[in-house]
């Protein structure tokens, strides 16, 4: 799941929710990239160039898969600024940040308060007591 720090910069991409990974998560970010996808495209079209160059000697199948490399390749290379311990950081900058989890709760970002959603479900939970 993408997600990012800022609901203005979220909105832009939909609805505008709150989440918590459930369980065990792992999270990617970069302080380096705004955004995942921009950088995919932006070496699509790279790539898109350099084969137009070749005079069409690649299919559109063979762009899109030289394309996907170069992005794993991208990402391995700057894979030691991605880290789960700055969490907190990431989520104070406008970067993408990448959450895996195999749940999340999602809650619509209008009218959430933690007082009104987060703590009556722990308190259901006991996880919280005393609270209600």
């Amino acid at each position: 799941m993408f997600i990012s720090g800022s609901a203005e910069n979220a909105h832009g991409y939909g609805t505008v929710c709150v989440i918590f990974p459930v369980g065990e998560f792992k999270s990617l970010w970069s302080p380096a990239v705004d955004d995942i996808t921009e950088v995919w495209r932006s070496i699509k079209r790279r790539t898109q160039r350099h084969a137009a160059a070749l005079d069409g000697e690649k299919t559109q199948q063979e762009i899109d898969a030289e394309s996907k490399e170069r992005t794993a390749e991208f990402i391995a290379d700057c894979e030691w600024r991605y880290n789960e311990e700055r969490l907190v950081e990431a989520l104070h900058s406008t970067n993408e940040i990448i959450v895996k989890s195999q749940m999340f709760y999602i809650f619509n970002h209008k009218g959430f308060t933690f007082e009104n959603i987060v703590l009556p479900y722990l308190h259901d939970k006991g996880i919280v007591m005393g609270f209600r």
